[in-house]
């Protein structure tokens, strides 16, 4: 037993000088780049061992189609046993739960309590579903500060008196109900704490060690909202909600943490909502992009299919771009779309957008369409599919993008739903995608005009998630749900239809410079997505379906604990 305890500290040790890597929200950062960083462990030489590691089935009822939310990774949370890695999603009954990733072990289950508020005025629906929906996220990287979560009931004298002492102090270093306040802009970074958003539209602060409130929930969402995507920035949290439900216009809200008595601040659109799964993007100075159908607000008039810059913590208007073309009718603002990317560029913030038209954009955060809020940096051919009839063909979800600190050449990968367009002659298609693919693209150009040079387009990957790129390699997942949002005549599929057209989840991992295959789970996932979020952290991949579970990928010969455990 002294030994395992001997083992144990200088396993602490160890980890204090090897910190774990985050992936702290949907795509991984507030610009949506889908880019882990930190990621070394899976190679290009060795990825193709990747086995199933754990499912964790949570206990949750799923509401219509809606169950678990994307994953999030908190690596970096010490105990007597050294660096946690902590797996952390919310679920629709108004829960969150934190997962001892390499274990496989339950740490802690929030369940909020929300009997007060007011109920749900519709029924669930498959637009509608009620319950939580919105992924949760941290702010920063744990990896910013050192916060210790003793277990001291569990740990000998001997090893208590032994353990490492905190480099700055901390409320998770005894006593754990220590007062948080005064807050600093500081203070929930550090603590790495865990955002969520109940359904009654509360904002709950979670002590990522525990699963409490660090402080009262705050009023935030209106009751029932679909709340989309959160994202955070400066200590003011954004969230996007689509569906108009409960009579709700959809929008996009603001709150001020250091401010939590002013009001918080919302721009709404008349309909359609705001494109893809990440809701919005921030630059780095603060500027909040999202992409809306049709919207109004402040001095300007209508927006179709626009892009729009918002200022931090206001959500007032900038600066806009009006995509070319017709303005979008029903059918095509159903469409999902793609959320803008800010991406940096010799210096400076650029935004990359998707249209209904199937081009992509370049924009420069300096002025985003010039005078006449029209004229991009770059207008690429054709690349999505067009959306009609409802068949949600087109770009989906977020984009995804690296740099190779070497030769400074950064890369673009798009998620398509259905097949790519046949009117551009694209290089290196792998097979007939027709349900979907990832298509690739390399920056060239001049500082002043960029241009996205087309690589390759994957095999055929089913309405594809949004990629995560890791290591030179892009790691993406064929959801199994259809492609389609709508039958033709615009009548929504009850959730009994569309669970009758899925198919089931799989994990492409492919190589990023030429599209390769390096790996597929096959069949080794039997239910499908419909949180389509990817995590990637410390040589794992994790993923939530819609039964309940969520699954984790890695290389089995590292995880000798799980190996036993399975």
């Amino acid at each position: 037993m002294k030994k395992f305890w001997l083992v144990a500290l200088l396993a602490t040790v160890t980890s204090l000088l090897i910190p774990g890597a985050d992936w702290p929200m949907q795509s991984g950062s507030p610009q949506r780049s889908g880019w882990a960083k930190s990621e070394h462990r899976l190679t290009k030489s060795n990825v193709n061992s990747l086995s199933l590691l754990f499912k964790y089935r949570a206990d949750n009822q799923a509401r219509g189609l809606s169950s678990l939310t994307a994953p999030i990774i908190d690596g970096n949370l010490i105990t007597y046993r050294g660096f946690k890695e902590m797996l952390i999603f919310g679920a629709s009954s108004d829960k969150v739960f934190s997962v001892d990733a390499d274990l496989d072990k339950l740490l802690w289950q929030a369940q909020f309590n929300t009997q007060g508020d007011k109920g749900q005025t519709q029924a669930p629906t498959p637009v509608c579903p009620g319950g939580l929906t919105a992924p949760v996220i941290m702010a920063g990287s744990s990896s910013a500060s050192m916060h210790f979560a003793v277990d001291a009931a569990h740990a000998p004298a001997a090893a208590r008196a032994m353990l490492p002492r905190p480099l700055r102090p901390s409320p998770y270093f005894p006593p754990l109900s220590q007062s948080i306040y005064p807050l600093r802009p500081t203070t929930f970074t550090e603590l790495a704490a865990v955002y969520a958003i109940s359904s009654d539209g509360d904002l709950h602060i979670v002590n990522s060690s525990t699963g409490q409130d660090l402080i009262a929930p705050i009023k935030f969402l209106p009751p029932n909202s679909k709340v989309t995507a959160v994202n955070i920035h400066d200590n003011t949290v954004y969230a996007t909600t689509s569906g108009d439900c409960d009579g709700y216009q959809n929008a996009l809200y603001a709150i001020d943490l250091m401010n939590t008595s002013k009001p918080g601040a919302s721009f709404g659109v008349r309909f359609g909502g705001f494109a893809g799964t990440g809701g919005s993007s921030i630059g780095n100075d603060g500027t909040v992009y999202v992409q809306a159908a049709y919207g109004s607000g402040d001095s300007m008039k209508n927006y179709h299919e626009t892009v729009l810059a918002l200022r931090a913590k206001t959500l007032q208007v900038k600066d806009y771009f009006t995509l070319p073309g017709k303005a979008v009718n029903q059918k095509s603002v159903a469409a999902p779309g793609i959320t803008p990317m800010v991406f940096s560029w010799k210096g400076r913030d650029l935004i990359l957008a998707g249209g209904g038209d199937g081009r992509m954009y370049v924009l420069d955060s300096r002025s985003l369409g010039g005078a006449d809020h029209r004229k991009p940096m770059f207008e690429g051919d054709p690349v999505a599919s067009r959306s009609k009839d409802y068949d949600g063909n087109g770009f989906r979800g977020t984009f995804s993008s690296w740099q190779d600190v070497d030769t400074q050449n950064r890369w673009i990968y798009v998620p398509l739903a259905g097949p790519p367009d046949k009117s551009t002659e694209l290089p290196s298609v792998d097979g007939e995608p027709a349900g979907g693919s990832v298509a690739a693209f390399k920056i060239n150009g001049s500082d002043a005009q960029p241009a996205l040079q087309p690589l390759w387009v994957s095999r055929e990957i089913t309405s594809p998630a949004p990629p995560v790129i890791a290591n030179g390699i892009v790691f993406a997942l064929s959801t199994g749900t259809p492609a389609r949002i709508a039958k033709k005549n615009g009548e929504h599929y009850t959730v009994a239809e569309w669970q009758a057209m899925a198919t089931h989840a799989t994990l492409y991992a492919l190589d990023a410079l030429t599209g390769k295959q390096l790996y597929s789970s096959g069949d080794a996932v039997p239910g499908f997505s419909t949180t389509g979020g990817l995590a990637v952290a410390n040589g794992r991949v994790y993923f939530a379906t819609h039964d309940n579970t969520v699954y984790c990928f890695g290389l089995m010969k590292e995880q000798p604990q799980l190996a036993e455990h399975n």
